[in-house]
């Protein structure tokens, strides 16, 4: 063995580049799993917990990057005086779901379970439920049509699709008073 190799496997500076070497690899591990979406099951337990707590419902949004009208509802809820309006009433739970190849390793897993689950096969994104503190479904996002199965109303433009969201809201959150719920239709109504 040449002698600058026996100096390096015999000396402290061999015994500190190992363990650095060791410690980047487990800190490399944890900013991988620390940026692994979360169980869908695990972030609405969570979320119910913290429900329970806040005495509100929780409110499960299946979203997607790609989806244009997912965006277009996230932006409603976020404008300055909508978010506070929300907020009283939900601990919103953004599940992705759908995703494209590119963006795959962002879906929560058990994802499209829980989007099934809470009636949502086969209905599109946006696509929304409200939960009560036990986990139980209080409402979805399937707007009873006469004659027909029912179908998702997504993000609410449409003026049948915006009342039924205001059902929605009466229904699962009762402490969003009517005149909110009627500056929320507004800006659902506005949003482009």
């Amino acid at each position: 063995m040449p002698a600058f190799a026996t100096f390096l496997s015999n000396s402290k500076y061999y015994s500190d580049m190992r363990k650095f070497g060791l410690a980047l690899c487990a800190v490399a591990l944890l900013a991988v799993s620390a940026f692994a979406a979360e169980d869908a099951r695990v972030v609405i337990d969570k979320a119910r917990a913290t429900a329970a707590k806040e005495n509100k419902n929780v409110l499960v949004m299946f979203h997607a990057s790609w989806c244009g009208w997912c965006k277009r509802l996230e932006k409603v809820m976020a404008l300055p005086d909508m978010k506070p309006l929300f907020e009283k009433a939900y601990v919103i739970v953004p599940l992705t779901v759908m995703e494209s190849e590119k963006f795959k390793a962002d879906e929560n897993p058990n994802g499209m379970e829980v989007l099934k689950e809470l009636g949502g096969e086969k209905q599109g994104i946006p696509f929304f439920a409200a939960l009560g503190k036990d986990g139980k479904m209080i409402m979805n996002s399937r707007m009873p049509v006469e004659g027909k199965e029912s179908a998702n109303v997504g993000c609410p433009a449409k003026p049948e699709e915006i009342a039924y969201f205001m059902k929605f809201l009466e229904k699962t959150a009762p402490m969003v008073t009517r005149s909110e719920r009627d500056l929320i239709a507004k800006r659902l109504a506005e949003a482009k």
